[in-house]
């Protein structure tokens, strides 16, 4: 029987269960040994009464428990993965035909253990999710590559396909588990090996001195990378920083090729031991120079196409800083999307052109894009930002005292290039600060990004942030802003030369939070799920019952499938992301 030939290293007995690993599915089950040992039976093909028999005679079990035991085991047995598309599901061929015409993003050859796998990808974002980790395997054109692994990203989701084969698809908020799968197909490549074929993928670092191995496993942000680095730098030999595969025959830990993955806070650290750091910052650099300045050419590409509809776009934010010459150089600064204001009476219509160029939404959304501040966002697999069309500049609230007639009065064209525009100086700082501390919630929970902090010392050396108080309603937190940014950068007094009580509070809580993280991220979740609860759901309820636009936005909401796995997927972003 199966039971008796089963290999030792499979088995694992943890108290008084036992822990045993099914290669068919590539699970682990946990149960009483017994049972364990009757379900990897039947797993193995044996027939019931052939297991039964067994037990009897080799376990001393009376005849009828036997049958039960089998019944139990045969519950625990893992179904192998099935990846087919169920009915009315679109199929990674169909996904992928979609763009069949258009040309690839780049291509990419990579040498692993004397093969050559060619990775084709189609978009800008596909590459970046995958070729930093390998770039360092990177290898000159192969006259036969040895596989052919193909990344289609567009409409949200990313597919993939090796040797010709559909390997799956995935919606981008499970970017993760799409990057595993493909580790996985290197790692079947590399080895020759199947994935059944592996006892498990660790989410762990390893190391090794050539005899024995060391196994460092923990979460995300704990370490294990930067360990794993600075025992390279003492000799040791590092198998892998975060996917760490165990063969499946002779338990063996392996080696996984990807790079070493380390975190901004361990550069110095690390600095000393690994003076190649610097030139792999250099580099980092110069791929977010020539992304922006593929961007300010996106911006140009759509101000050229709105000045053809009579459409005046004014850029916002990390853009607006970008096309008027804020940063010395073009890769200081990392940018997001593009955003840019239109007149309201040319909104929906500016929305519609970007569409009829090509560009599409990437998710489904639910909101009621005539009354929100921006169009849902529009993206083209070719261009390297998303864009944002902004009917107001800012939210509802904040609106009153910086609406869309007022950026529209101040505003400056960028000199050089047609339909470019961006708000005056004082805009920007006002815009800043409300992004800030209002809309991203950085006055109530203290705790402001180093961005926009750099943002305002910029600008602050354009126009003094104090001078634009006057134009601000909430003037104490603006003033408890600009002086606790002062504060960050050494420079107390260059942004504001005095605050009141409230603002000299908003900067010692705001300190605190940067010296201990934890207590603010804690605080900050109570707060989402507090205004989750009453705001959102409840207060969705009852806005229900006198507005009929509300009825109808729920309707649509709660009627939709798929608008279900985005929320979850929205609300495991904001508290567990």
């Amino acid at each position: 029987m199966y039971m008796e030939a089963a290999e030792e290293h499979v088995y694992r007995v943890i108290g008084r269960k036992t822990a045993a690993w099914f290669p068919e599915a590539n699970k682990y089950v946990l149960a009483d040994p017994r049972v364990i040992e009757a379900a990897r039976a039947i797993s193995a093909g044996e027939e019931s009464k052939d297991v039964i028999a067994c037990c009897i005679e080799r376990l001393g079990f009376s005849r009828s428990d036997p049958a039960r035991l089998c019944d139990a085991a045969r519950e625990l047995i893992p179904e192998p993965p099935d990846e087919r598309p169920g009915p009315g599901h679109e199929t990674v061929d169909t996904f992928i035909s979609e763009r069949s015409d258009s040309p690839p993003f780049s291509e990419k050859n990579y040498s692993i253990s004397s093969r050559v796998l060619k990775v084709i990808y189609t978009s800008a974002q596909a590459e970046f999710a995958i070729h930093p980790r390998f770039a360092h395997l990177e290898t000159g054109p192969a006259h036969r590559p040895h596989h052919y692994l193909e990344i289609h990203h567009h409409r949200g989701r990313y597919a993939l396909r090796v040797d010709g084969r559909p390997a799956g698809m995935w919606p981008e908020e499970q970017e993760h588990v799409f990057t595993g799968r493909f580790c996985m197909k290197l790692l079947e490549m590399a080895y020759g090996k199947r994935e059944r074929e592996w006892m498990a993928v660790l989410h762990a670092a390893g190391i090794s001195d050539g005899k024995r191995a060391l196994v460092f496993a923990g979460d995300s942000g704990t370490g294990k990378s930067t360990l794993a680095a600075i025992m390279l730098a003492h000799g040791f030999d590092v198998l892998a920083d975060d996917f760490l595969p165990l063969e499946g025959k002779a338990g063996l830990l392996c080696r996984f090729p990807g790079a070493v993955s380390i975190k901004k806070e361990a550069l110095g650290l690390l600095s000393p031991r690994f003076p190649e750091l610097q030139s792999h910052l250099e580099g980092l650099l110069l791929l977010n120079r020539r992304r922006n300045r593929a961007i300010l050419q996106q911006m140009n590409e759509i101000s050229v196409l709105l000045h053809g509809q009579g459409i005046r776009p004014v850029f916002l934010k990390g853009g607006a800083h970008l096309a008027d010459g804020l940063y010395a150089d073009h890769g200081e600064r990392v940018m997001g999307d593009i955003d840019f204001l239109v007149e309201k009476e040319n909104y929906l219509r500016a929305a519609g052109v970007l569409m009829d160029s090509g560009y599409e939404n990437p998710v489904e959304v639910y909101w009621e894009v005539s009354r929100s501040k921006h169009f849902y966002p529009l993206c083209r697999s070719d261009r390297p930002a998303s864009v944002d069309v902004h009917q107001t500049p800012v939210g509802l609230k904040s609106a009153r005292y910086f609406s869309t007639d007022m950026v529209f009065s101040r505003m400056r064209q960028v000199d050089g290039r047609i339909n470019c525009y961006v708000p005056c100086d004082e805009h920007m700082i006002l815009h800043n600060f409300i992004h800030s501390q209002i809309t991203n919630g950085g006055w109530l929970f203290k705790k402001t990004s180093l961005k926009d902090i750099y943002d305002l010392y910029l600008l602050a050396q354009r126009v003094k942030p104090e001078t634009v108080l006057p134009q601000i309603r909430e003037t104490e937190r603006a003033r408890g802003y600009f002086i606790f940014s002062g504060r960050v950068l050494g420079r107390e007094h260059e942004f504001c030369s005095a605050g009141g009580r409230k603002a000299e509070r908003h900067c010692r809580l705001s300190g605190l939070a940067l010296k201990h993280p934890e207590i603010s991220k804690a605080y900050r979740k109570l707060f989402l799920l507090t205004a989750l609860i009453f705001k959102t759901y409840l207060g969705s309820i009852l806005k229900a019952v006198y507005r009929s636009e509300t009825r109808k936005y729920l309707k649509s909401r709660l009627t939709t499938p798929g608008w279900y796995k985005s929320h979850l997927a929205g609300l495991k972003e904001k508290f567990f992301g």
